[in-house]
């Protein structure tokens, strides 16, 4: 016997149907809090006043800023650095691996909203025992009952069926559209957290390229005060032979040559740590880089120049860069145009002339205005993503509060024989709308809206306390990049100062009016005076970098993504 179910709807289920994508529980996400961020035109309170001349205020508010910042500090090298850092380190895999499954949970969500079909293919044979046996009585009467009203019983029965059964779940009150809005904004969440970690790295392979050639620097300048504190000991051994100089004199510069070496060992270290943390950055093993970040070198047996060379030189010629020159120590009243003056000296001295320099900020920094940096923060960015996916997590958990209305369809073709599943026109059709309500959960639904709410409160606590982070980071940078600018200058003067007075101590010794003491005194002031301005240097690009990151420069969008680079 065949059968056959015709469906109908009632008017009922066509009112749910037309209600489907009316409604959407929970409310719609409205942006973030309007009072988490400052005013509009409102300015970056430690920017100073703007003003034309660098030394006055080397910050210039507003502006056009630099995306690519590390660009401005004109170093091939750390550019090259960086851009391998951001195709090869192992911590950008790790956001693009949590970006990809971002975009896979959209897809699934969406998927979710859609009607979920099922194809089925049985054969089956089952055994049948005698009628007797399933009604009780002995198997050979029933055989013999059988037999005389002439019906043969089968003793196994062949089952064949081809179906194929849907459901989809109406969304009537945007429950599943809420899951997809969460999904997607928990998509752009994630494209912000890869841009904040490319602005990390970047910031993190500058500060370590930093640290690295300022370490170089600093190890150069102790060999050359060694070279030279070595010197001055073979001359006075000299001079004890002859009888001119007592052992006095000797032991105290052997004693202050050994206390120069002892300084400048632990430098060593560090500035091997800094080239293994650098190939770290770029994805490479610690060690791969040491021949590329290696110091430049003068072969051994270069000869000194036999007298000062007169070289112009644009990092620290007044005339060239005006800025550069007060920051590096050019002599107070130096004419413009003046040449650099390279003194005569030995291997250690040729060495530090060729060292790579720290490299140096420019004159003036455009920092843009706080509105502008919180639409470029990524961080920010996510946070606020989060709080929308929040948002319209809260609608999901309101949505099961109420009914579900889910259409199940089957239709499918079968019998007893194989040929059976070729009638086409013999089939079974079902169409059951079903509507499913849990208004009895003893306040389980409400306590999830509850718990939904929490924590998008937490979220926007988060977000709001994401903003104030991010100004404060940005007002102390710009505070501490300004005032490292004026002590770099007046550490600078103190290094010059150090070296004529250097000078002129060595001239008065060598004329017999000044004593030893006073002449060891002067040395150890000038070795001081040329760490401190490395060290201030260095001090120096590095709040230029912290500037930066504080401003969230230096990330790239993700591909397929709708942001857009700084």
């Amino acid at each position: 016997m065949r059968h056959r179910t015709t469906p109908r709807f009632t008017p009922t289920l066509l009112l749910c149907a037309l209600l489907a994508g009316c409604a959407s529980a929970g409310k719609d996400y409205a942006g973030p809090p309007a009072d988490a961020a400052p005013p509009a035109g409102a300015g970056f309170a430690r920017a100073g006043a703007p003003s034309a001349n660098p030394d006055d205020n080397p910050v210039q508010p507003g502006g056009q800023v630099l995306a690519r910042w590390w660009t401005a500090l004109g170093d091939p090298t750390l550019d090259a650095l960086v851009e391998r850092a951001l195709r090869a380190n192992p911590n950008l895999d790790v956001a693009r691996a949590r970006l990809r499954q971002a975009r896979a949970g959209l897809r699934t969500e969406r998927a979710n909203g859609r009607p979920n079909g099922t194809g089925t293919l049985l054969a089956a044979h089952a055994r049948l025992p005698p009628l007797g046996d399933a009604l009780g009585g002995s198997r050979s009467a029933s055989s013999g009952d059988a037999a005389q009203s002439g019906v043969s019983l089968p003793s196994s029965l062949n089952l064949y069926s081809v179906g194929f059964d849907a459901t989809w779940e109406i969304d009537l009150f945007g429950g599943r559209r809420r899951a997809v809005e969460a999904a997607g904004a928990q998509l752009e969440a994630a494209e912000a957290s890869l841009a904040d970690a490319q602005l990390s790295l970047t910031a993190e392979v500058a500060q370590a390229y930093v640290n690295l050639r300022s370490s170089q620097q600093r190890v150069a300048l102790s060999d050359a005060a060694v070279a030279r504190q070595q010197r001055i000991l073979d001359l006075t051994a000299k001079r004890v032979e002859r009888g001119t100089a007592s052992q006095l004199d000797l032991a105290r510069l052997q004693g202050q040559l050994e206390a120069t070496r002892a300084e400048g060992e632990p430098l060593q270290t560090e500035l091997d740590s800094y080239r293994d943390e650098l190939a770290v950055l770029v994805g490479a093993a610690p060690g791969a880089l040491d021949a590329q970040l290696a110091a430049l070198t003068v072969p051994p047996g270069t000869p000194a120049a036999a007298g000062p060379a007169l070289q112009p030189n644009p990092q620290t010629d007044p005339q060239v860069n005006p800025q550069r020159s007060a920051q590096r120590g050019a002599p107070a009243g130096s004419a413009p145009g003046a040449p650099t003056i390279v003194p005569p000296g030995t291997q250690q001295d040729a060495q530090l002339a060729a060292l790579p320099a720290v490299p140096l900020p420019p004159a003036s920094v455009a920092v843009g205005d706080p509105a502008a940096m919180l639409r470029r923060r990524p961080d920010i960015r996510a946070a606020e993503r989060t709080l929308a996916a929040r948002t319209a997590q809260v609608g999901q958990a309101d949505a099961a509060r109420f009914p579900r209305l889910t259409l199940l369809g089957l239709i499918g073709i079968g019998g007893t024989h194989p040929s059976d599943l070729t009638h086409l026109d013999d089939f079974s059709a079902i169409l059951a709308p079903q509507l499913a309500w849990n208004f009895l959960d003893f306040g389980r639904n409400t306590a999830r809206i509850e718990q939904a709410q929490g924590v998008r409160d937490e979220a926007e606590a988060q977000y709001r306390a994401a903003v104030l982070g991010a100004l404060r980071d940005a007002e102390s940078a710009l505070s501490r990049f300004r005032q490292r600018r004026a002590t770099v200058a007046t550490i600078a003067r103190n290094k010059a100062a150090a070296d004529r007075a250097a000078m002129l101590m060595a001239a008065r010794q060598r004329a017999g009016t000044a004593s030893l003491i006073d002449v060891l005194d002067t040395e150890r002031q000038q070795i001081s005076a040329e760490q401190n301005l490395a060290q201030a240097q260095a001090a120096l690009t590095g709040d230029f970098v912290a500037l930066h990151k504080a401003l969230g420069l230096g990330w790239q969008a993700a591909p397929g993504s709708g942001a857009t680079r700084p």
